[in-house]
């Protein structure tokens, strides 16, 4: 990641990275590993430099940059001190309860407790879980939050695209069909481009906008692929950028309106090895339709675009690659092929409890009965309910349901669409609900699946989009 994101990532994660001093040694227990992570963190809200580095990994050490964790140190008090008016960083209490051990390994919990007994969230970092490894006779964080990767992962990028025998530059673009490395993980490949597509995209949506005066819709179809290898990353990390033939501008892909199988209206969760495509429509100024070139990032943190050039056809196609099922080692391969049972109460975390009921494959006739507008779902695709429950018993007074991820997925790993595009279905949960203390919402959400999924769907959930925590449950 780029160096001033790593100082602000490191701000809101330096309290899973440090600790005591160590020299006494802790136990080889649940109990050892909990008062590690408490020490640790009480350590952080006091400003401790060095009790940071002992709780470091070897491996982390070796590619740490120890002047971004020290300054990381000495901006906590500034970054927070805004939040804060009755009391100091160092007022608060931390609690740690281990969610799961084997001895070697540890899964923990913590929490931050205000003077008045409340737990504070707005550090960012609240009822974080971390992951501990004990090593050299003490427990330390099994991750390495302060590693600054950009050079490495340019470098890991630059190979790659090295043996495609492209450089992905303006000067020597990728050409169309050749699947090239994109960075996040992801690969990218180009199927076809039209430089003339609103006829195209009138004949998919009956609402389709009309190109301004002097403007041209440029329609361009692309293959994602996702490689890992953390999982699941979002489609959306993937962000084209289309440049001016004329101008050297450049123009995003929203100018065009919705249609069916635009590739910006996709929330889909990509796990390695999961492969889709889709459309991405420009609105481009007519002097700039000659000469065209595509940008695409692979990630927000990226500081450049792999350049293609969509209207040169490569004389021997690169495909993309993917598997069905999910990818052996990969980091939810375990969790899908054996969830939680079906009716069983997950605890998802943030005062979140999840119980899958069951999921109806026959959507379709509930949609098109319920509203005479409702389409049938696009070939290929079926609409599938899924019957859930989700109870609320957190810290704060209420929360909303929206902020719970509850994904659908398959064996082709990529998660399914949660929105179906139909109206009045029902029994449909009620996701924008606020949901007070011992409180519970249930009923269906509608998802668009791809029928090879039906027979290997699980639900992938966590209390929140951005948390690092996901389970999955059982549909069947």
């Amino acid at each position: 990641m780029r160096r001033a994101f790593a100082i602000v990532a490191a701000v809101a994660l330096l309290a899973t990275a440090c600790g005591d001093d160590g020299d006494a040694g802790q136990a080889q227990t649940e109990e050892g590993a909990a008062e590690a992570v408490t020490s640790a963190n009480e350590a952080i809200l006091s400003g401790d430099v060095d009790g940071v580095f002992d709780f470091l990994s070897d491996a982390c050490k070796e590619v740490v940059d120890e002047a971004e964790v020290r300054l990381a140190v000495s901006l906590i008090p500034a970054f927070f001190d805004d939040f804060f008016e009755d009391f100091d960083l160092a007022d608060l209490t931390v609690t740690a309860s281990v969610v799961s051990f084997d001895g070697d390994t540890a899964k923990v919990e913590t929490a931050y407790i205000g003077p008045d007994e409340s737990e504070i969230d707005s550090l960012g970092f609240s009822s974080d879980t971390i992951t501990v490894i004990y090593e050299n006779g003490k427990w330390v964080d099994s991750g390495c939050e302060f590693e600054d990767t950009t050079a490495r992962d340019a470098e890991i990028l630059a190979d790659a695209l090295d043996e495609l025998g492209y450089a992905g530059t303006t000067d020597d673009p990728i050409p169309r069909s050749v699947a090239a490395p994109v960075g996040g993980g992801f690969v990218v490949y180009v199927n076809d481009i039209n430089l003339d597509a609103f006829d195209e995209i009138a004949a998919l949506s009956e609402f389709a906008n009309e190109p301004e005066d002097g403007h041209t819709f440029v329609l361009i179809n692309v293959t994602v692929g996702y490689v890992g290898p953390d999982e699941p990353e979002s489609l959306g990390s993937v962000m084209p950028t289309l440049i001016g033939g004329s101008s050297k501008v450049g123009i995003n892909n929203f100018g065009c309106g919705g249609f069916p199988g635009q590739l910006a209206s996709r929330s889909a969760k990509m796990f390695v090895g999961g492969v889709t495509s889709g459309g991405m429509c420009f609105s481009v100024p007519d002097a700039d339709v000659d000469g065209l070139l595509l940008s695409v990032e692979g990630t927000f943190l990226s500081d450049s675009g792999i350049i293609f050039d969509p209207t040169v056809e490569a004389g021997t196609p690169v495909p993309v690659t993917g598997s069905n099922g999910p990818v052996a080692e990969a980091a939810f391969t375990a969790a899908r092929q054996d969830p939680s049972p079906l009716g069983s109460a997950v605890d998802l975390g943030e005062g979140w409890t999840m119980t899958v009921n069951g999921v109806d494959a026959n959507g379709a006739a509930v949609a098109l009965e319920a509203s005479e507008f409702n389409e049938p779902p696009p070939e290929g695709f079926v609409y599938v309910l899924l019957d859930h429950e989700l109870s609320y018993d957190g810290a704060d007074a209420s929360s909303s349901g929206f902020s719970v991820d509850v994904e659908l997925v398959g064996n082709s790993n990529v998660s399914a669409d949660s929105n179906c595009g139909v109206f009045g279905l029902p029994d449909e949960i009620d996701r924008f609900a606020d949901v007070f203390q011992g409180g519970t919402i249930s009923g269906t959400s509608c998802y668009l699946v791809d029928e090879s999924d039906l027979d290997s769907l699980v639900v992938f959930a966590s209390a929140d989009f951005f948390s690092d925590d996901a389970f999955v449950l059982a549909v069947r």
